[in-house]
């Protein structure tokens, strides 16, 4: 399943690499496969630390410890818990890339007042995460989509440098990130 969400357009789009082709799994064009971020299985990775720290709470062992924990775990699914697992990954990506477009996991650069130029996993983990914990609001974040983005460039303002890019990867650093921003979607909705 990790490998199929792995293929969704605009998750390949946000982390920079080409659209999926069929031909991709028998023979993968070589520019592919010198893209460190797919050679080494990284986009697999950032799905997986979603599912994983959506139960940011159980977080132990560092963040590889802790995802083999949850890969433990999901010995256990049902194809009923993949398919729900599946959906909540497609509504939340596109979501993130409705609301973000071409800056979706960049952080803000309070310094140089733009987008970073690359994505970060740190960052895409509290969007993603928020953004799946809000999908009720889904809706009404769409339609608001300039306000999470202007809220998005005030939590890089108003936190320390690091908050949101993996400066710390304790159960608490990681904890804060993806609370700050759930919380800011969340008055959002409210507002």
């Amino acid at each position: 399943m990790l490998f199929d969400l792995a293929a969704h357009v605009a998750f390949r789009a946000a982390w920079g690499l080409p659209p999926y082709s069929s031909e991709e799994s028998t023979n993968p064009p070589s520019d592919l496969l010198r893209n460190s971020f797919y050679a080494k299985m990284t986009d697999v990775e950032v799905i997986l630390r979603f599912f994983a720290l959506r139960h940011v709470d159980h977080y132990q062992r560092g963040m590889q410890g802790f995802l083999d924990l949850y890969m433990v775990r999901s010995r256990g699914f049902t194809s009923e818990d993949l398919s729900h697992l599946s959906t909540l990954f497609t509504e939340t990506i596109e979501l993130a890339a409705a609301i973000y477009g071409e800056a979706i996991f960049r952080p803000w650069s309070v310094k140089d007042g733009k987008w970073a130029s690359s994505p970060q996993r740190a960052f895409a983990d509290a969007v993603m995460v928020g953004l799946s914990r809000n999908l009720r609001h889904a809706a009404l974040l769409r339609r608001r989509g300039q306000a999470v983005v202007d809220a998005t460039k005030r939590l890089f303002e108003q936190h320390p440098n690091g908050t949101f890019t993996g400066r710390g990867n304790t159960k608490a650093d990681v904890k804060e990130r993806i609370g700050l921003y759930d919380e800011m979607l969340r008055e959002i909705a409210r507002s």
